[in-house]
């Protein structure tokens, strides 16, 4: 959690925004680390190569 988030203040730093991370759905940790550092889920995917669902989170660090 703080990676992420010194990762997203590093981006805020360059001018990136938004910021995109992308974890597999059944990575419930993963998932709910995302959301509790303001990513907003955008998008689920299923990802035939892989078999598996895909969740896109975007993060607006404008408002770190």
């Amino acid at each position: 959690k703080i990676l992420l988030h010194e990762t997203l203040k590093r981006a805020k730093e360059k001018g990136i925004n938004p910021v995109l991370v992308f974890h597999f759905a059944d990575n419930i940790p993963a998932c709910k680390m995302s959301e509790s550092v303001g990513g907003k889920l955008m998008e689920e995917r299923f990802q035939a190569k892989r078999g598996r669902l895909i969740r896109k989170y975007a993060f607006d660090t404008d408002n770190l």
